[in-house]
């Protein structure tokens, strides 16, 4: 929100329009981030780390 006051405030400021649409585009690109993590992290963060240190250090190298 405070983001798209700024976006709000430099249209004014400098008159390119431009501007208010930064707001919106937040919305967008952390919608966006989300559904990533969501794919990415399918366990969860927590559950990520947890599988990753059962691992341990050496797997993926072929030992």
């Amino acid at each position: 929100n405070k983001l798209g006051d700024l976006g709000n405030w430099l249209a004014t400021l400098t008159n390119v329009e431009w501007f208010r649409t930064i707001g919106e585009s937040v919305t967008i690109v952390t919608g966006f981030i989300f559904i990533i993590c969501v794919l990415a992290f399918r366990r969860g963060i927590v559950g990520e780390f947890i599988a990753l240190f059962k691992r341990g250090p050496t797997a993926g190298q072929g030992h």
